[in-house]
């Protein structure tokens, strides 16, 4: 019964398509194109991540979003689970003809999500903070994947700015719950990452790994040639999984997620993950007994944070290599 209402509904829904294709009702059609297209760079896709996975061509996505052409039922039903909408969200555009899709307050969101972006890529949180506060005072960010993203941001606060640990999972689940619900598998990784950090925090390493193994599951369900960003996420799972397997002492396991998340981290983040992933390395293989290769990865890392500024991260590894009685580097 279920399948029958949602294809009945799709089907109106084209035919009202059908209806605003042509004569005065063009303007119509092209404010579906621009929703669309805001749909996928709020979503973080470019045109080309769409057409990597062999559903919808360049071209064809091109022509829907400048108004040139209408999504058909396939396309709605790809891209929904792409970008998160739903119907309703379709079906708010045609109903508001007079709906103002403002270039101002879409650029200063834009502005917005990138710099809250790269706050949680560098950890500094009071940065995130304030950009946080600013997303929530603008109230632009009203679809379903946003409200995920800024409770994840959210509890990601909780945790590291404020040290409220209930308040943090409580908002870093509705994040999962939310993301799970609208089919967003990264948004949905990205969750459960912060959530396996979360339990790293309080020394609960049995339900980090849990975790962080359903997001890199959930990270595994998407097409192989996934986006630049959901690469990213799979690199953080990684990096986090060495540290979990570190603490439980499966070094061997440690040593395999931080390799894998040092090369992945080489096409998608900067010196500073891997130099972490480095470090993480070099600790599991000490306690392996490879003290020659952990020297190597100290002193890699150390390299590896000098390049990124990070002088409390180059001091700790320095200081871990002389706790461990290894050879401290002739360094600048």
């Amino acid at each position: 019964m279920l399948k029958k209402t949602r294809k009945c509904r799709m089907f109106k829904l084209n035919t009202r398509f059908s209806y605003y294709f042509g004569g005065a009702k063009m303007k119509k059609r092209s404010l579906l194109g621009d929703y669309l297209r805001k749909l996928r760079i709020e979503a973080g896709y470019e045109q080309m991540d769409i057409h990597a996975d062999g559903v919808i061509t360049q071209s064809r996505i091109s022509r829907i979003e400048s108004g040139k052409a209408l999504p058909s039922t396939d396309d709605l039903r790809y891209l929904s689970y792409k970008y998160g909408f739903t119907l309703f969200h379709i079906e708010k555009v045609l109903n508001e003809p007079n709906q103002n899709l403002d270039p101002y307050q879409f650029e200063t969101k834009e502005h917005i999500r990138a710099e809250i972006e790269a706050a949680l890529l560098k950890d500094e949180f009071k940065k995130l903070d304030d950009f946080y506060r600013q997303a929530i005072s603008i109230r632009l960010f009203t679809h379903s994947y946003e409200e995920a993203f800024l409770e994840r941001v959210q509890g990601i606060l909780q945790m590291e700015l404020y040290g409220d640990y209930e308040q943090a999972y409580h908002h870093l689940n509705n994040a999962r719950k939310t993301s799970e619900q609208i089919r967003q598998k990264e948004k949905m990784a990205e969750a459960l990452n912060s959530i396996g950090i979360l339990y790293i925090h309080q020394h609960q390493f049995e339900k980090a790994k849990n975790a962080l193994l359903e997001a890199q599951q959930a990270i595994k369900t998407l097409p192989q040639n996934y986006s630049h960003q959901v690469q990213q996420i799979h690199t953080r799972i990684l990096y986090n999984l060495s540290i979990v397997f570190y603490h439980l002492e499966n070094f061997r396991e440690s040593i395999q997620y931080s390799y894998q998340s040092k090369h992945l981290s080489q096409n998608s983040m900067g010196s500073l993950l891997i130099g972490e992933a480095t470090y993480q390395n070099g600790l599991s293989h000490y306690y392996t007994g490879n003290q020659e290769v952990a020297q190597t990865q100290f002193n890699q890392a150390i390299m590896l944070f000098e390049v990124y500024e990070k002088p409390l991260y180059k001091t700790h590894t320095q200081k871990k290599l002389i706790d461990l009685k290894l050879k401290k580097p002739n360094l600048p």
